[in-house]
């Protein structure tokens, strides 16, 4: 899917796991491999966000890390699979 896709709807990986109900490797390995396939163009599906922390126990202190959010398509392409799984 090379279109560019846009949707308001976007969704982190621990949201994905509530979503699809499935375990974190697991939705980790679905991912890599949608991508990997092809089946999705994840400069589409992908938003990184750079989120800023505090870093450990050190007042004053912050980190910053990126958060993945995946869009609404990504996690119907994860539904699918997951279900396609469950019903071999």
């Amino acid at each position: 899917m090379t279109s560019q896709m846009t949707s308001k709807y976007s969704y982190i990986f621990e949201e994905v796991i509530q979503l699809v109900e499935i375990y974190q490797s697991n939705i980790s390995e679905h991912i890599k491999h949608v991508l990997e396939d092809k089946e999705l163009d994840e400069a589409v599906v992908v938003r990184k966000f750079r989120t800023t922390t505090q870093y450990g126990a050190i007042e004053g202190k912050t980190q910053s890390c990126d958060v993945a959010h995946y869009n609404l398509v990504m996690i119907i392409a994860l539904g699918y699979r997951v279900n396609s799984i469950k019903l071999k």
